[in-house]
């Protein structure tokens, strides 16, 4: 009997070890399959193709915000000026296109305004030396002033049936809005993995005094970076004009901070540089959306959605800072 129960106790142990083995390499994984599993319980609706292609479209349009957020983190900055670069670069895509522009050029402009924006902030961080959250909360005033100069407060709607086409399709049975969002996100998983660029982020990130010994220019990368970041929020810009085919006022507000959840959520450390991936933030990002549609798809009030996801995202850092002291202590 006692040769049972030790056998029982041992299988039983060895189950343990085996789950917290594959939790503390996992996480991330873990913790989504769990919140998949809470909310189809709750609602079966949750796991039908027609929800899960409604949360894919929810988040193609913070997808390329977070990733430009996660180059922003990654080299130690931070920007909190993509909600108003987004809504600037789509007002003027939207304006252009009402005015019967070519379709292309008006794409052109609006990416050359984020870029343009993006720029700025790169200048005034790496040549000024001004904060990066300092220059980038007063381009978040400057972009939305802009923003309500050009619209003159007006809401944009009824674009082109042409432009609208992207957001509306479905190619072989899936919304075109996920073909492009899956493409930046494999295209800068890419990037920061085989190319010069990626590895010089990470440096810089990881270390900016051993980066700059080696010959990594932080000026230059950190100007790139921040003008990447506004070109993906001119991207972003253009997804809602397709889809919503309007662009109103308040566009972009508050999108920010949904970008910077979907980075920590996806295990970028904000207290300190260096430490995150793409294919994480994309991760991070439909984990974001997962969690906005089940608390939505439940019946949870708006303004308790926005506690709980506080909350989530407090945890989420403060777990990360533990799991990264007990490195550095040991």
């Amino acid at each position: 009997m006692l040769k049972v129960e030790s056998g029982a106790v041992l299988k039983k142990n060895q189950t343990k070890s085996i789950f917290f083995t594959l939790f503390n390499k996992y996480p991330l994984i873990i913790g989504f399959l769990a919140l998949i599993m809470i909310f189809y319980l709750m609602e079966p609706r949750f796991l039908s193709k027609r929800n899960i292609f409604n949360i894919i479209l929810q988040v193609s349009i913070l997808a390329p915000l977070a990733i430009g957020e996660t180059l922003v983190i990654l080299t130690r900055g931070i920007d909190i000026s993509i909600g108003s670069i987004l809504a600037i670069s789509s007002a003027v895509c939207g304006g252009l296109l009402l005015s019967k522009y070519n379709i292309l050029l008006c794409c052109f402009m609006a990416i050359a305004v984020g870029a343009g924006l993006g720029f700025c902030n790169g200048i005034t961080i790496s040549y000024l030396g001004i904060p990066p959250l300092i220059a980038t909360l007063a381009m978040m005033s400057i972009a939305r002033g802009l923003q309500f100069l050009y619209t003159l407060g007006a809401t944009l709607y009824a674009f082109p049936k042409g432009f609208r086409y992207l957001g509306t399709a479905m190619w072989f049975g899936i919304p075109a809005p996920i073909y492009l969002t899956v493409v930046v996100f494999i295209l800068f998983h890419l990037i920061m993995k085989y190319t010069i660029i990626g590895r010089s982020i990470y440096a810089i990130g990881g270390n900016p005094e051993a980066a700059r010994i080696s010959g990594i220019s932080i000026r230059k990368v950190t100007l790139l970076v921040y003008t990447i970041s506004g070109i993906l929020c001119a991207v972003g810009g253009m997804i809602l004009l397709m889809r919503m085919d309007a662009m109103q006022n308040t566009a972009g507000s508050g999108i920010e901070l949904e970008a910077i959840a979907a980075v920590v959520i996806g295990g970028t450390s904000i207290a300190e540089g260096g430490a995150g991936s793409i294919y994480m933030t994309a991760l991070g990002t439909i984990i974001y959306g997962v969690i906005l549609n089940g608390l939505n798809i439940v019946g949870v009030n708006p303004f308790s959605q926005r506690a709980i996801i506080g909350t989530i995202i407090l945890v989420v850092v403060a777990i990360d800072c533990v799991i990264r002291k007990k490195r550095f202590s040991t």
